[in-house]
């Protein structure tokens, strides 16, 4: 996956479902067809005992997802972003907006940002929820490392830090 590795701002927040989606194409190497990423997000849903979600839904999340700039979509044939040309040599032109969308199967997408980059401003939201005392005493942090999973032992080394 092709992360831009410079910190940015990400350009808009994305839904839960969009999430969701991003969540899939974070965990993958390399770029995914629709498909793929449907049938990964759907074995997800199935394992918590949440409904499929049909190809239609898939699509418009992702179409949204490169709307808002958070997911690129790379021609399954170059291996290139899909919707920039050359034009003169130098310039380039978004070509997306000169024509319709259109389905087709040689595209995969890619997320454009780092689950930090996207997840900052609802990290920060979640931190700004606790008082002035607990986030001076790491709570947020504890807090974290125990939905993550972490062991009574790796938590109280946590605490031991702070």
């Amino acid at each position: 996956m092709a992360l831009s590795g410079k910190k940015t701002d990400v350009p808009e927040t994305p839904t839960a479902g969009e999430l969701d989606v991003l969540s899939v194409l974070w965990n993958s190497d390399s770029p995914m067809r629709l498909a793929d990423v449907r049938r990964t997000l759907n074995d997800m849903f199935e394992s918590i005992g949440e409904p499929a979600l049909a190809s239609s839904s898939v699509g418009t999340f992702l179409r949204r997802l490169v709307d808002k700039g958070l997911v690129r979509e790379i021609s399954a044939a170059t291996g290139k972003p899909r919707g920039v040309a050359r034009v003169r040599g130098a310039a380039t032109v978004d070509t997306r907006k000169m024509v319709g969308r259109r389905r087709t199967p040689n595209l995969q997408y890619e997320a454009a940002y780092t689950p930090s980059d996207v997840l900052a401003t609802t990290f920060k939201s979640l931190i700004a929820s606790y008082s002035d005392d607990d986030r001076a005493a790491g709570r947020p942090l504890v807090d974290f490392a125990r939905a993550m999973g972490f062991n009574d032992q790796k938590i109280s080394k946590i605490r031991k830090i702070l």
